[in-house]
């Protein structure tokens, strides 16, 4: 089976035979028991979504991103209703930098669920990433209509502010901060944190130092990455400093581990520098 692949390579890399190959190779290298055993289950009901979710993400925790997607695009190709893979898929493609393809699996992940408030942060993320700014605003507002969690409606409160002033819609972005209220702040998830404080420093409840004052700015943390490009934004919107703005994306794009480079704040920090 190996040798098929080593052989079908350039311009034979998408014939019929090879891709038969890959699809056979991902079903016989079960990276634990586990996976075997979903293998085995999925035979007997190729249909079900939920099992092949569970499988890719057996794969992902030995393989990485790459061999999950292989796993969910064979999954997707059996669901009659892929939405969840879709999005997990749609996620992945996020993480590697391949945001027009997540843009595609995200829209029509959000066919299938046009009121998910998970599948609907992510779609928008992708737009975003791709610099559909007008698609995003969009999107995040059905983002806050469907969050049942306020840490949910402030991420998105969060990115639907970003959007509206890449657009230069500075009314409508300061109408988005109407519901913030400092006293409503209550951390329901770690990760919140830093939009917590963006969304506040963008309504002039915290400055720029109170919220660096929660980072370590010497080595970013994925979450500090989140803060860091509010920060760049908040530069560059409310008190129009170029350089300053440019500065701190420099900063998220040289700081860190690779473990974090697939965090939403560095793709979006890469993306703008692009």
């Amino acid at each position: 089976m190996q040798s098929i692949l080593q052989y079908c390579e350039g311009e034979y890399q998408y014939c019929f035979a090879n891709q038969a190959a890959k699809s056979e190779l991902a079903n016989r290298s079960l990276p634990s028991a586990e996976a075997e055993t979903l293998a085995k289950q999925l035979k007997a009901d190729t249909e079900n979504e939920f099992l092949w979710h569970a499988l890719a993400q057996s794969y992902v925790k030995k393989f990485g991103f790459e061999k999950e997607i292989e796993v969910l695009s064979l999954g997707i190709a059996h669901s009659p209703r892929p939405a969840r893979l879709l999005q997990e898929r749609g996620h992945r493609y996020i993480n590697l930098g391949q945001h027009e393809m997540a843009a595609a699996d995200l829209t029509w992940a959000a066919e299938f669920c046009p009121d998910d408030h998970s599948l609907l942060y992510h779609y928008a993320l992708a737009l975003y990433l791709i610099k559909e700014y007008g698609k995003a605003e969009k999107i995040y507002r059905r983002c806050r209509d469907a969050a049942d969690r306020w840490g949910d409606f402030v991420c998105s409160t969060n990115w639907l502010w970003a959007s509206l002033q890449h657009q230069n819609k500075p009314e409508e972005a300061a109408e988005a901060l109407e519901p913030i209220r400092k006293e409503r702040m209550i951390l329901d998830h770690e990760g919140n944190r830093g939009y917590f404080n963006l969304v506040q420093l963008y309504k002039g409840l915290m400055t720029v130092e109170e919220v660096t004052a929660q980072m370590n700015l010497e080595a970013l943390t994925a979450v500090d990455a989140t803060t860091a490009y509010g920060i760049s934004n908040y530069y560059r919107y409310v008190e129009k400093d170029i350089e300053k703005a440019d500065a701190m994306l420099d900063q998220i794009l040289a700081s860190g581990s690779t473990e974090w480079h697939a965090a939403f704040a560095y793709q979006a920090a890469e993306a703008e520098k692009n």
